[in-house]
């Protein structure tokens, strides 16, 4: 843990045990690949080439880069991407540390709770007055929203299952829940979830 002028730094897990088997993939089709290659066979090129995108997706756009957590007497800064983000202490309901388990229970949930109301958009009430471009629009608003609470995490998310039959979520590491006193919250992923709660705690006595 570092401290700076803006207060105590603690930076990200980076832990991708969740998609390991997406890297080994991608290097079995890397190495299949070449070995296939040749001027007459160039589907190796295209096999390798493929698998080195998808490796770069699954590196970069799963663990976003220039994450970075701290917290000083202003409260608590959060950066991901190009974002940044204070929360103040006195728009702080609490901060939790969530084990890896919780974490997931809370994500299901709110998922299924997402999928349910983008459901009910295509083919249930909430829908009912829109033309499909509308449904389209709101809907995309709608996954856009459910995203907010996990956009400075540091680590790979997953989900099984897709729509309405989603059934788990899948993360690598245990996290902290920082709830809003207007019902909304952040779902965040230090290196350090004990000492992140403690420092934050100490400043919301």
């Amino acid at each position: 843990m570092e401290e700076t002028s803006n207060g105590k730094i603690f930076p990200p897990n980076r832990s991708k045990k969740n998609i390991v088997i997406l890297y080994v993939v991608c290097g079995l089709f890397f190495l299949l690949g070449i070995l296939l290659a040749s001027p007459q066979n160039p589907t190796g090129y295209y096999m390798a080439i493929f698998a080195f995108v998808l490796f770069l997706m699954a590196r970069f756009i799963t663990t976003p880069p220039n994450v970075l957590y701290s917290i000083g007497e202003e409260g608590i800064r959060l950066r991901g991407w190009t974002k940044k983000h204070l929360l103040s202490f006195s728009e702080i309901e609490s901060v939790n540390e969530l084990k890896e388990d919780q974490a997931e229970r809370l994500m299901l949930l709110r998922k299924k709770e997402n999928e349910k109301d983008t459901a009910n958009i295509f083919f249930g009430e909430s829908g009912k007055s829109m033309n499909p471009i509308e449904k389209i629009i709101s809907a995309f608003k709608k996954q856009a929203k459910s995203f907010a609470p996990y956009k400075f995490m540091s680590v790979p998310i997953a989900f099984r299952g897709k729509f309405e039959h989603v059934s788990g979520a899948n993360l690598p590491c245990d996290c902290v829940f920082i709830l809003l006193k207007n019902g909304e919250g952040y779902l965040i992923s230090p290196l350090d979830t004990e000492g992140f709660v403690k420092e934050a705690k100490k400043h919301m006595q």
